[in-house]
């Protein structure tokens, strides 16, 4: 069965209404919103970051998909930070911008599929000194997707 636009269009605001209603720090997630990762990241239990994580992705896709459209690298983006946080957390003696970059690059490449635009966007969020580290992400990806496309085809 197919689903008009204009039906998909107030589903879409219908979700977009109840997010606003039940969890408005999910709702924006611009550069102007990236700032409240931080304060969750850093006050939210992991559970509920690897929860809200997947419910800002669930609510991505369900804008994409009711015509609702702004881009997905800043959600995407700031998904992957609250990602990135919680498992900060779970390895408490490890620094935690290193363990938030390394996990944050590597969701967004997978997510968006593109090594080079994902890691350096997220990259440009984090101390310079970081840089290195980005790319060595990126660089094991790009070549994991290329040995991975090599024996495929055997």
């Amino acid at each position: 069965m197919k689903i008009s636009l204009p039906f998909k269009i107030c589903i879409g605001a219908m979700v977009i209404f109840l997010m606003k209603l039940f969890i408005p720090t999910l709702l924006f997630s611009g550069q102007h919103s990236l700032h409240t990762v931080a304060k969750l990241g850093m006050s939210t239990p992991v559970v509920m970051l690897f929860i809200l994580s997947l419910i800002k992705l669930l609510f991505l896709d369900l804008c994409l998909w009711t015509g609702w459209t702004g881009g997905d690298i800043f959600p995407v983006t700031f998904a992957a930070f609250l990602q990135g946080f919680g498992m900060a957390q779970l390895f408490p003696q490890i620094d935690s911008l290193f363990v938030v970059l390394v996990v944050s690059v590597s969701i967004a490449i997978t997510l968006l599929e593109k090594e080079w635009l994902a890691g350096i966007f997220i990259s440009l969020f984090f101390p310079i000194t970081l840089f290195p580290v980005s790319l060595l992400v990126i660089g094991l990806t790009t070549l994991g997707r290329k040995i991975k496309m090599k024996f495929s085809r055997i």
